[in-house]
Formats: structure tokens, C-alpha cells, sequence
């Protein structure tokens, strides 16, 4: 008896990308203090740089619409931006080159890595402590 649609269906096969996708925003989400460490920390100092960049431009030029609203409009898309990127390229390095290629490979038994992922995922999301302890790390 042939297991394989059950155990490798071809609409799981045919999304791995897209699953792997879903999982590596989910980590991303888990260890947000990650995100929150590192990328906001840029992104403040890339906010801050530019704001100075933007003020003293705008006070050479005698533009005070620059000096003011073009220093915070400037300086926080910037910043805005930076951690887009980080979060972009995040989830699209973990995706495509860390769960893309486990899923391929463990494609003839995806239903239940999937299954098992799913059963993790809501352990993780259901269990305070644990949820806690990623966050500590």
C-alpha cells in the first residue's frame, strides 16, 4: 500500500517555499528580542545620524520646513526602512537557505514534519514559560 499521498501530498510538495516562508516569519516573531536588540538599535543610530545630516543641511541652506519636517520625515523613514530590510532579508535567508532545503530534503514524509512543527509551534505559543525562556534569550 502507497503511503505517499498521505505522508508527501503534492499540495504541501509543490508550497514548500511558501511553508517555509510561514516558519521562519514565525521564529522571527519568537525571538523578537532579536529584532528588537539589534535592528532597532541600528536603526535609532541610522535615525539619529541622518536627523543631525538633514538639521545641519537645512540650517545652511536657510530652509526651515527642512530643518523641522524634513529632519523627522527623513530620519524615521530611514529608520523604518532599515528594519523592513532586517526583517526582509531575516526571513527570506532563513527561509530560503535554512527550512527550504530540511523540508525538500524530508519531503517524502512532509505531512508529519509539518504535523510536528505545528505541534511545536503551538506548544510554544500555548506554554507561558517557554514563550518567557525564548524571550529571555
Amino acid at each position: 500500500m502507497d503511503l505517499s499521498f498521505i505522508l508527501s501530498p503534492k499540495f504541501l510538495v509543490d508550497n514548500i517555499e511558501t511553508i517555509s516562508l510561514i516558519i521562519a516569519g514565525f521564529l522571527l516573531i519568537m525571538f523578537d528580542s532579536l529584532v528588537t536588540g539589534y535592528a532597532l538599535r541600528f536603526a535609532d543610530a541610522v535615525k539619529e545620524s541622518t536627523a543631525t545630516k538633514v538639521r545641519e543641511f537645512g540650517k545652511k541652506t536657510n530652509l526651515k520646513k527642512v530643518e523641522t519636517f524634513g529632519t523627522k520625515l527623513v530620519s524615521e523613514s530611514l529608520a523604518a526602512a532599515v528594519v523592513l530590510v532586517y526583517c526582509y532579508f531575516g526571513v527570506i535567508v532563513l527561509a530560503h537557505h535554512v527550512f527550504a532545503p530540511i523540508l525538500e530534503s524530508l519531503k517524502s514524509i512532509i505531512t508529519l514534519v509539518l504535523v510536528g512543527i505545528f505541534l511545536l509551534i503551538s506548544y510554544v505559543v500555548n506554554t507561558k514559560s517557554v514563550r518567557e525562556a525564548i524571550r529571555e534569550l
